[in-house]
């Protein structure tokens, strides 16, 4: 739908197969044949909503992607989740992406972040 925001560039074999849009937040859930899948969920950015990411075992880095500030989560831990959010202060959104894909899979994928027409 016009305004649906998704992820143009995805890992080979991955597939939307949720769209999950509330007065709150939209989710967009892709997976392969694996079962491997991949979360995307944007929401307006509102002053003091939490964006509730666990903190242990992760390596946070600040990073900038498509000229919006981000922030990296990178998981110690073996098959741990990783993710990336992205504060779009444009369109006053913030995106979170998570996947237990690789921090450049996931970079990636942030910056393919598109809207349909």
């Amino acid at each position: 739908r016009p305004g649906d925001w998704y992820l143009a560039d995805l890992p080979e074999g991955y597939a939307e197969v949720a769209r999950e849009a509330g007065a709150a937040l939209t989710v967009v859930t892709y997976e392969n044949s694996r079962g491997d899948w991949i979360d995307l969920t944007y929401r307006p950015m509102v002053q003091g909503a939490l964006i509730d990411i666990d903190r242990e075992n992760m390596e946070i880095s600040e990073i900038t992607v498509l000229g919006m500030s981000a922030q990296l989560y990178l998981s110690t831990e073996e098959n741990g989740i990783n993710a990336i959010i992205l504060f779009d202060e444009t369109n006053n959104l913030s995106f979170v992406i998570s996947t237990r894909e690789d921090s450049a899979t996931l970079i990636s994928m942030a910056e393919s972040l598109n809207t349909a027409e």
